[in-house]
């Protein structure tokens, strides 16, 4: 009589897969995030549980807030987007922008005419403002780099430039603004007086007060004859204009 078939032997090893098989395997290196994209949440969490006492004390409460929330119920949107901001913060390395003799000479000449002074320009497409940084800050002096949105309350802050011509990078620095940041900031700061031109020309605004310009005159210089005044810069003359970063 024939021996019946051995099937069970193919779904033996249908089933139950060789050892060598079953060996999990080590998961390749994570490549580091191209310029403009976002890390992963797990890299920007470990980087706020191993820098938690290189943060400011107010930005160290609130990584501990995360940390705990991320540990737990997880993190809404808005929360993930604050863990990568403060991430960026510790991992970013300063900037150097430049020579800043010329934007620290302009700000603290107005400054003996006007309580803060500030001086705006465009980043990209996005108009961005540069003061002083008072007293009571804990950078006195630093010259901070905002949004250009009117008033103080809910201002983005993209970072501070020490009187060295050293940026560090602030909290609300998208990553696909900061070329375009740091580009209009070296611009800025090797001809003060060339990026009020370009920013009154393409905006029609003055650089100094926002207000409308009125005339050729101060189209052309990019301020209007009452913040060439207090800024002591000259205003009159209808000069070339050479659209250049």
């Amino acid at each position: 009589m024939r021996p019946a078939p051995q099937s069970f032997s193919l779904s033996l090893f249908a089933d139950n897969p060789s050892p060598r098989a079953t060996q999990a395997q080590p998961s390749p290196p994570t490549a580091p995030a191209p310029p403009g994209v976002e890390a992963p949440l797990s890299a920007a969490l470990t980087a706020l549980r191993s820098g938690l006492d290189k943060l400011a004390p107010s930005d160290r409460d609130f990584a501990q807030s995360l940390l705990a929330s991320a540990s737990g119920r997880g993190l809404s949107e808005k929360q993930t987007a604050w863990a990568h901001r403060l991430a960026r913060k510790l991992t970013s390395k300063p900037v150097v922008i430049g020579e800043m003799a010329g934007l620290i000479a302009l700000l603290d000449r107005a400054q003996t005419n006007l309580k803060r002074p500030r001086l705006l320009s465009r980043a990209g497409s996005v108009d961005i403002r540069i003061t002083i940084a008072g007293p009571a800050s804990r950078t006195p002096g630093a010259l901070m780099v905002t949004d250009a949105k009117a008033g103080d309350i809910g201002r983005a802050f993209y970072g501070r430039i020490s009187r060295d011509g050293v940026f560090e990078a602030g909290k609300d620095l998208d990553p696909d603004l900061e070329p375009f940041l740091l580009n209009a900031l070296r611009s800025i700061a090797t001809d003060p007086q060339g990026a009020a031109m370009r920013f009154g020309r393409v905006t029609g605004a003055c650089c100094f007060c926002a207000l409308p310009l009125q005339n050729a005159a101060s189209v052309s210089a990019g301020y209007g004859p009452i913040c060439a005044e207090k800024w002591g810069l000259p205003w009159g003359e209808v000069r070339e204009y050479h659209t250049h970063a």
